[in-house]
């Protein structure tokens, strides 16, 4: 009869894995929202933001002449990207909620200087080409337009302007941006920019590095950014971060300057920060429901053993709710973390679940200190996880370890135990214990 019971035990844990599965599917359903809601607050608000250029485009034509006296014109463009760009941004990050889902969204104002190098012409400059200097225009483009909150003025060489919408000038960028026409001369050998843009967006912002020296400087009172693409020289604390990349031309993936339209600066390799949550409470919900099965295991297992060490039988039903009980706990922490703070949620869901199963064994065991232990095995059991939950660089190391433990302390309390006479001791039960599941 106890093999039977063992064997019972054992299939309503694997019938139990169905429930957990469906709480997976549903933190998945949930996370799905929540990333669409996410979609509907950048729409409004601001995307994730990309920032590229600026670029300085220089028109030449060229005189075709053929055999009979015909000729032709032939026009394109030089492009050339800064020898040198500086950007300094201050990333201002709020809480964007709609209904119960929230986003991060941000505002940056970012101080853009840098020079072109003409001279870089020479590498790319036919000698059939005429180079129409005063036709010049200098473009610049973010991945999201509708997040530019204020005009774009700046100065061209001394000369304050403002940008115009839009990149007239083939598929360098192939979104919309912004472009200032420039007039140059001939015997000019290095032009300097500097220009104001206000962004907004959501979680993260990145640049492409166009400029053969590249600085940049972001400072933010988000305290946990993720960066992304290039490792910053960076400090972070509770009270924000600041962080600094330095590249240089070996760094960036294309080259200083091109004729005409080969070259695409969107799909280019980009770098930059994520301002995130940490591990959001959809991460944290399911990583705890991959502890579910080890849960229902370790109580089954407690109870199992107090049957068979105080003589109480359990009836298969009994063992059955108990186990709905444990299931029933993920899908409280779900739906309470959607709404408060995933540690309050844990929190209530535990004492929920602790003080149902704790109630219901008083009928099962009928023993106070065998129940305070039962209490006492579950507040450290649910302890446990949530202290595997915050770990997230040793959760791996510290669960093997206590798994290591309690199975050490099971087999430590078991091994004087003869489950042969148990096995017979059980098809003769005590009759003092047959109204126990009354």
């Amino acid at each position: 009869m106890i093999y039977f019971k063992i064997g019972f035990i054992l299939l309503l844990i694997l019938l139990l894995i169905i429930p957990n599965a469906m709480l997976q599917s549903l933190i998945w359903e949930r996370q799905g929202l929540a990333d669409q809601t996410k979609d509907k607050i950048a729409e409004t608000w601001g995307d994730q933001q990309q920032l590229h250029g600026p670029v300085l485009s220089i028109p030449y034509y060229r005189i075709n002449h053929f055999d009979y006296g015909s000729q032709s014109r032939t026009d394109g463009w030089y492009h050339l990207l800064p020898d040198q760009m500086n950007i300094e941004g201050d990333l201002d990050p709020s809480i964007k909620k709609l209904g119960i889902y929230e986003a991060i969204v941000y505002e940056s104002a970012m101080k853009i200087d840098g020079k072109f190098n003409l001279k870089n012409i020479a590498k790319i400059h036919s000698e059939k080409n005429v180079i129409e200097y005063d036709k010049a225009i200098v473009s610049a483009s973010v991945k999201d337009m509708n997040g530019i909150s204020s005009s774009l003025n700046g100065n061209w060489n001394g000369t304050s302007f403002e940008f115009e919408k839009g990149t007239p000038i083939g598929n360098i960028f192939h979104t919309g941006g912004f472009h200032h026409k420039v007039s140059l001369e001939e015997t000019d050998e290095s032009i300097s920019f500097d220009f104001d843009i206000n962004l907004k967006g959501t979680e993260n912002l990145s640049f492409v590095p166009t400029a053969s020296t590249t600085s940049i400087n972001i400072n933010s009172s988000w305290p946990s950014p993720s960066f992304i693409g290039r490792s910053p020289n960076s400090d972070i604390s509770d009270a924000g971060f600041t962080a600094q990349w330095n590249l240089n031309e070996h760094n960036r993936p294309f080259p200083g300057q091109w004729v005409n339209d080969n070259m695409n600066l969107i799909n280019q390799k980009s770098f930059g920060v994520n301002l995130i949550h940490g591990v959001d409470h959809y991460q944290k919900n399911m990583r705890s429901a991959k502890y579910a099965t080890l849960i229902i295991a370790l109580t089954f297992m407690v109870f199992f053993f107090f049957e068979i060490m105080y003589k109480n039988k359990i009836h298969p039903i009994q063992y059955s709710l108990v186990g709905l009980a444990l299931s029933l706990f993920y899908y409280l922490l779900l739906s309470f973390s959607e709404h408060i703070n995933f540690s309050y949620s844990y929190m209530i869901a535990a004492v929920g679940t602790i003080g149902l199963i704790t109630a219901y064994s008083i009928t099962l065991v009928r023993k106070k200190k065998t129940v305070g232990i039962l209490f006492i095995i579950l507040i450290a059991l649910y302890s446990y996880i949530f202290v595997l939950l915050q770990l997230e660089d040793f959760a791996l190391i510290a669960g093997s370890i206590g798994l290591f433990v309690i199975l050490s302390i099971v087999m430590f309390l078991s091994r004087n135990m003869n489950w042969y006479q148990l096995n017979s001791e059980d098809s003769n039960p005590p009759q003092t214990i047959t109204n126990i599941t009354h």
